[in-house]
């Protein structure tokens, strides 16, 4: 099984290498100031293009973006996974298309990776569209579920699997299929589940040893506490959805490595906590984390992102309030109203920035649901078409916190990361349109002054009233 990491470097050396990729880097320096792009699990070499080119598109996107405002050069990595097929289709958190010979039955078979964390952006966003089509419902006899494969990558792959069928069943009903109709379906996609959930995280050592440990060892030594601040600070991460947790698992082994090297565990928490992690729609389940973590988030991006209690549940019960009147009403700039943004939800919360929606609906969506696919996808800090002002505003913060990052990194002395308040400025007439962070903070209280309300009131519709809402995590 192959489960490893290549790092691509951005290069400046147009003249012998057009296509500025520098593939195969073996290591960051680790003194070296620069940025370090983790992608989701599309960065990845297949049969249909180069790894180490998509992994340079992101690059250049940092590099246009964000460096360009410097006078030194930073260089801009990224990461480009390699996966065999075996390992691909069993732990990546997103589907592939893949393309066997000329049987046209095999050229559209979709794989699909189900946890029991994104069961719902995986029914909406790649199990449903398989029924739709034109904004239609096809008929029974229309519908190809052979064409699904889907892999279990859960700890109890069978309560996932019911859990899974309960909801698609929900769905399909929703849609307008009869009881009949819809355990047809069922049974078909039933057969073509997997348990399969091995895999391999030989890639993300390799990642942690290329880009983390040169920053806290020298050849097996602990460095003196403030060289090992400033070293780690020198480095800022990009995260996209899987990158996320690639990052978190990297704070875990970061910090056994440093207690094995003899690091106290206050020592610990003061070097991982100047370690700046930008995650756009993070795809890992929110938790407290030692780095400087920052999540950037649409509540309409269904991957999982938000914590795991009443805020998911109560941001999913008005987006199935909003979703069918944006559509029906073709209402492209409808205000959610439940979600005052933007807002920033703090500690286990998630650390994270978050808006109702960052593009409106049109030509631009994924033909049937009115949500647009760049809710998850969109990692540019340019304005782009259809984007709504609070999407731009998410973008230009994410921005800034970069831009603010390798500016305190570029320090000649050890120079602790600002507070988010200061993070989130950048003197420039696009970043006056940025609420404080206090009036964000206050946001982020009324939205979850909110969700205590939901959450009591659906407390009372249960059986056992003695059940408490567990909102601890979202303090």
């Amino acid at each position: 099984m192959t489960s490893a990491s290549t790092l691509v470097l951005r290069s400046f050396d147009t003249r012998n290498n057009p296509h500025k990729i520098a593939p195969n880097v073996p290591e960051i320096p680790g003194d070296q100031v620069c940025v370090l792009y983790i992608g989701g699990n599309a960065v990845k070499t297949d049969a249909a293009s180069s790894g180490e080119h998509k992994a340079n598109g992101l690059a250049k996107i940092v590099e246009q973006q964000i460096t360009n405002v410097f006078t030194d050069d930073i260089p801009v990595y990224a990461v480009k996974y390699d996966f065999d097929e075996k390992d691909d289709t069993a732990r990546n958190d997103r589907s592939r298309s893949v393309f066997r010979g000329n049987n046209p039955r095999f050229d559209k078979t979709k794989y699909v990776i189900l946890n029991d964390k994104n069961i719902n952006y995986k029914i909406d966003n790649e199990i449903l569209p398989i029924f739709i089509k034109d904004k239609k419902l096809l008929s029974p006899d229309m519908v190809k579920t052979f064409f699904l494969k889907i892999y279990l990558d859960s700890n109890n792959p069978d309560n996932t699997k019911q859990l899974f069928l309960n909801k698609l069943s929900a769905r399909l009903k929703d849609l307008g299929y009869n009881k009949k109709d819809v355990k047809k379906f069922c049974t078909e996609i039933s057969t073509q589940i997997s348990k399969d959930n091995t895999y391999s995280t030989e890639y993300i050592d390799d990642i942690f040893n290329k880009a983390i440990l040169p920053r806290i060892t020298d050849n097996g030594k602990r460095f003196p506490l403030n060289i090992a601040m400033q070293r780690i600070r020198k480095l800022n991460i990009i995260a996209h959805c899987h990158g996320a947790y690639v990052a978190q698992e990297l704070e875990s082994r970061a910090e056994n490595t440093m207690r094995n090297l003899g690091y106290s565990g206050d020592e610990i928490n003061q070097i991982l906590s100047q370690l700046l992690v930008v995650a756009h729609a993070p795809s890992q389940k929110p938790k407290k984390t030692k780095m400087h973590f920052l999540g950037f988030i649409s509540a309409y991006d269904n991957t999982v992102a938000t914590p795991d209690n009443y805020v998911t549940q109560y941001v999913q019960a008005n987006k199935n309030i909003d979703t069918p009147n944006m559509i029906k009403q073709n209402i492209p700039d409808m205000k959610h109203k439940w979600l005052p943004a933007p807002a920033f939800l703090g500690g286990t919360g998630g650390n994270m920035f978050i808006i109702a929606r960052g593009f409106t609906i049109g030509e631009h969506d994924d033909g049937g649901f009115g949500i647009s696919l760049d809710e998850h996808n969109n990692t540019q800090y340019a304005r782009k078409p259809y984007q709504t002002d609070d999407g731009f505003i998410l973008n230009l913060m994410a921005r800034n916190v970069l831009r603010n990052g390798i500016k305190n990194s570029l320090s000649q002395k050890f120079t602790p990361l600002p507070d988010n308040a200061e993070l989130i400025k950048w003197d420039d007439p696009e970043s006056k349109q940025i609420p404080s962070f206090h009036t964000m903070e206050k946001n982020g209280q009324e939205f979850i002054g909110r969700v205590l309300t939901f959450a009591k009131n659906y407390i009372n519709l249960l059986p056992h009233k003695n059940k408490k809402p567990m909102l601890d995590q979202t303090r």
